[in-house]
């Protein structure tokens, strides 16, 4: 059981971020934690697209798919990806977004992706897939111009990685 004062901070965090708590709009999550009262945020890659406020491009990569990604003569990294037969292990994940003109991607390998997944907790191995998407999503947002909201859902999500108090956030939280 979730002690209420965690509840209402986590509350508070999630409308500070503007991000709905509707499982259906699969945004946020609160999870609780293994100790007695304890929880955190769980941001879905739904929520991280929703704080970029910009179309977010994001996209599993199963054996079996044609899938090259190499940097280009202007210094970016290019994709191509031609979808496969429909393998069923994902091989990687790219997420790419658009900024300014500019166009910026960010690839997670294979062995990225079994390291998390086997480091990871429940929801790695019943939601894998997700998680992969919000991990590229989370990976892409720290290489472009962060919003205040943006950069308040990157301290969010470092903390409940590293398993400090979600209760003492900095006060860059509020100052939007």
């Amino acid at each position: 059981m979730v002690a209420p004062e965690r509840l209402a901070a986590l509350a508070v965090q999630i409308y500070l971020l503007g991000l709905d708590l509707d499982p259906q709009l699969g945004q946020v999550w609160i999870r609780p934690s293994g100790k007695r009262g304890e929880a955190s945020i769980m941001i879905g890659y739904r929520g991280w697209i929703a704080l970029a406020g910009v179309p977010v491009h994001c996209q599993l990569v199963y054996q079996g798919d044609d899938f090259r990604a190499r940097f280009s003569s202007d210094g970016g990294l290019q994709v191509e990806h031609e979808i496969g037969p429909g393998g069923s292990e994902v091989v990687a994940a790219y997420a790419s977004v658009t900024i300014d003109g500019e166009r910026r991607v960010h690839v997670i390998p294979q062995a990225r992706i079994k390291k998390a997944i086997d480091e990871g907790g429940r929801t790695w191995k019943t939601h894998p897939e997700s998680m992969i998407r919000a991990m590229a999503i989370r990976e892409l947002f720290k290489t472009i111009p962060a919003t205040p909201k943006l950069t308040a859902a990157l301290k969010v999500d470092d903390m409940t990685s590293a398993q400090v108090d979600p209760l003492n956030m900095p006060p860059t939280i509020g100052t939007y």
